[in-house]
């Protein structure tokens, strides 16, 4: 075989070799930063960033704000990641938003906004009436549990006097 074909050859090979190996370092980086939640916890700051810079002045944006800052890091991590999932059930992703990637498309924005917002303020309702909820549950499993000690004392045996 040439000499020139030969080292043609090799060299194609060597760039081939090096690109997989890029790729699979950054496969392997991905996957570390997925597993130990570090990239959560930088989408979960900038989501806060991106929440707190906004100078919206409706009582929704305000109270969203507020409930946010108030939660603490592993809150504001679920509530991220919470969203996310809903993003990515319709191919969106929440980074698109907070990092700026929609300013050319403003009306996209705007809706992507409004479905952000409507979506924190469904889970906020959530957490804030998870304290009810918890006792409406306690209440229905005590009156079913009253109700089938009833009906089991009723079809029982007869006592006789």
């Amino acid at each position: 075989m040439n000499k020139t074909i030969l080292d043609a050859e090799l060299s194609h090979l060597s760039a081939e070799g090096g690109a997989f190996i890029a790729d699979l370092r950054s496969w392997i980086r991905n996957g570390v930063n997925r597993i130990t939640g570090a990239d959560q916890r930088a989408l979960a700051e900038r989501f806060t960033a991106w929440i707190g810079q906004d100078k919206d002045p409706s009582p929704d944006k305000a109270e969203l704000r507020q409930w946010i800052e108030e939660l603490d890091q592993q809150g504001r991590e679920a509530l991220t990641e919470q969203l996310c999932d809903f993003c990515e059930a319709f191919e969106i992703k929440l980074a698109w938003l907070v990092d700026g990637e929609l300013a050319q498309w403003p009306e996209l924005e705007a809706s992507l906004e409004k479905m952000t917002l409507h979506y924190c303020l469904a889970c906020k309702a959530a957490v804030d009436s998870d304290l009810e909820l918890q006792k409406f549950r306690h209440r229905r499993v005590w009156k079913r549990k009253l109700k089938d000690s009833k009906a089991g004392y009723a079809g029982g045996p007869q006592a006789t006097g």
